[in-house]
């Protein structure tokens, strides 16, 4: 009887780890290098179908070169993926968790700020990427060209589509630092914010602002792009806790399903 009870005791601490959804990365990480190669595999396949894949510019113009012709697209995509995931974490840590109280984020949300952290991490090794990769097309130069200090401070910052580029890495090392280091839920959702920024700045440089009267259009596609932000990275919030199924699981739905009604 005696060993039943401590067998018993033993295990109730076990339960109520796994109830408070303080589960092992694996999952977690499944599901983000998930996204990762679903976006990479669409983009290839989608040059290829498309026509868009690279071919060597005609004699006489600049060429950027094949490194640049296929990787500026999946270099695009990695940035967009790690800036959705790390919406996800930090809406999870910021609103989705049922555990956090008094103001202060709770074991789970803790574990999905460092989790974002790592994310925003990577958003910002990609958007700098990107921005090179971006500086080289337009240019028409080499990756070595593009990557000289006399190319980097004479164009870089001049470019709109590299400057955007740019301003969103820094927002990603921003929200990456501040969201390893924050404890309470309204640092939290300050970080979400801007992290919701700095996904939507990149837009700013889409294609809409070639155009004359282009505010409406380009208003259009930053909220199209903070939408999809926050609806992907909620959904994977959402698949982390379900998978393994969380007892929180349901609360988050609850708390989700308005905001991904407005996205």
């Amino acid at each position: 009887m005696l060993g039943r009870v401590s067998a018993e005791t033993k295990t109730r601490p076990t339960k109520a780890a796994a109830g408070s959804g303080v589960t092992g990365s694996s999952p977690s990480l499944r599901i983000a290098l998930a996204l990762g190669g679903v976006a990479v595999v669409a983009v290839v396949i989608g040059m290829i179908l498309s026509g868009a894949s690279y071919k060597a510019s005609p004699v006489g113009l600049g060429d950027p070169g094949p490194i640049v012709g296929w990787g500026l697209p999946i270099a695009n995509a990695i940035t967009f993926v790690a800036g959705i995931v790390t919406v996800g974490w930090l809406l999870l840590a910021a609103f989705l968790d049922p555990d956090s109280k008094k103001g202060l984020v709770s074991r789970r949300g803790r574990t999905a700020l460092v989790r974002a952290a790592i994310a925003a991490g990577i958003w910002c090794v990609a958007s700098l990427i990107s921005a090179l990769f971006t500086l080289s097309d337009i240019l028409g130069v080499s990756l070595g060209t593009a990557l000289s200090p006399e190319t980097i401070t004479t164009y870089a910052w001049d470019i709109q589509n590299v400057r955007t580029l740019l301003i969103s890495g820094a927002l990603a090392v921003v929200v990456g630092v501040g969201a390893f280091v924050t404890a309470r839920l309204t640092s939290a959702t300050a970080w979400l914010v801007l992290a919701c920024v700095g996904v939507g700045v990149p837009a700013l440089a889409g294609h809409a602002a070639g155009l004359g009267d282009h505010t409406l259009a380009l208003v259009n596609g930053v909220a199209h792009a903070v939408a999809a932000a926050v609806w992907i990275g909620g959904v994977m919030a959402l698949a982390t806790l379900a998978w393994p199924r969380d007892v929180g699981l349901r609360v988050a739905a609850q708390r989700f399903s308005p905001l991904a009604l407005v996205c």
